[in-house]
Order: C-alpha cells, then structure tokens, then sequence
C-alpha cells in the first residue's frame, strides 16, 4: 500500500504555521484576554457568594 500523503513535509509545514501563529501578537493578546476572563469571573463569582451569604 503506498502513502498518499507524505507526512514529513505536512508535520514541517504544521510546525511552520504553528510558530508563526504563537509568535503573533493576536496569539498575545487571545492568551491575556481569556485569563482576564477567567480571573474577573471568578472575582465576580466569589462576590455574588459572598452576597448570597450575608
């Protein structure tokens, strides 16, 4: 049975997108926005607990 694909050059070409994707800045910039996301969700539920508390 014979390949069709050659796997060697698709890996080379993944890993060139890959690196160009994390070194750009919108990659930056995706990673800061969602742990801000998650850190003000988790402020803002912690807040509604306490409140649900007192």
């Amino acid at each position: 049975m014979y390949d069709l694909i050659d796997y060697t050059a698709l890996v080379e070409i993944v890993e060139q997108f890959f690196t160009m994707f994390i070194n750009s800045g919108f990659t930056k910039g995706l990673l800061v926005g969602a742990s801000l996301e998650l850190l003000g969700y988790g402020i803002f539920k912690a807040v509604s607990l306490i409140n649900i508390n007192y």
